[in-house]
């Protein structure tokens, strides 16, 4: 479940950048298609993770000789990567289906918002670095 505060984010941003009832409509969209689809991806990894945690926990040393258990651990390690990879390219598809609903200027104006948050990220980071070192601002 998406955080309230994420959700007004979103609505805040696509306020200033002045979403369409249509851009919204496409977006509400894409993001349901999304999540359906994350839901399945994210099950796919936890059961990858659980067959992994269960194989450490069952299978007896290795003894000599043995390869058979080195082989299941390494193929269940290449499976938690492949999902993890999927779950990534998925997230960087949806964001470009969601970047394609915007204008040329709807694009810039997110970048120039983007930019203004990271400055005060980078504002706040320092201040609390200072602060601990005990150095006032």
């Amino acid at each position: 479940m998406e955080g309230r505060r994420k959700t007004e984010m979103r609505y805040r941003v696509g306020e200033k950048i002045k979403l369409t009832a249509e851009q919204r409509a496409e977006i509400d969209k894409l993001r349901t298609e999304f999540r359906l689809e994350q839901i399945d991806r994210t099950g796919e990894l936890r059961k990858a993770e659980i067959r992994f945690r269960e194989l450490r926990r069952n299978d007896p040393p290795q003894r000599a000789g043995e390869a058979n258990q080195r082989d299941k651990a390494m193929g269940a390690i290449d499976e938690i990567a492949r999902q993890k990879a999927e779950i990534a390219k998925m997230r960087y598809d949806h964001e470009e289906r969601v970047r394609q609903t915007f204008s040329e200027k709807q694009r810039a104006q997110i970048r120039e918002l983007r930019a203004k948050r990271e400055t005060i990220s980078r504002f706040k980071a320092k201040q609390r670095t200072e602060s601990r070192r005990g150095h006032k601002i």
